[in-house]
């Protein structure tokens, strides 16, 4: 692969990130970023092409910081939030643990 083309792994993520994105309130949304932190935490520690590693560690610290911002935002109102939105936000912050 050339230096700075990015696999379909890295392509996948970003694709996934897009559909977080669209959606960074609803359950559907945090649903995708859990999926996509988790394949952007395999390239970062797994890649064998550094430049790719990079833009993985740099996606996860981003879409990590989105997290916590749209987590900080929704406990502002949290007696709003409906309780599945609560279980899947529960689920996204566990994922935070493993990485």
């Amino acid at each position: 692969m050339p230096i700075n083309q990015e696999s379909q792994e890295l392509q996948e993520a970003r694709r996934i990130l897009a559909l977080f994105d669209k959606q960074p309130f609803k359950p559907e949304g945090v649903s995708k970023l859990a999926d996509a932190l988790f394949a952007l935490s395999d390239l970062r520690d797994l890649s064998d092409n550094e430049h790719e590693r990079n833009v993985a560690r740099n996606l996860f610290d981003t879409y990590a910081r989105k997290a916590e911002e749209n987590a900080g935002h929704l406990l502002s109102d949290f007696d709003s939030i409906p309780d599945e939105d609560v279980e899947h936000w529960l689920t996204v912050m566990k994922e935070f643990e493993h990485f």
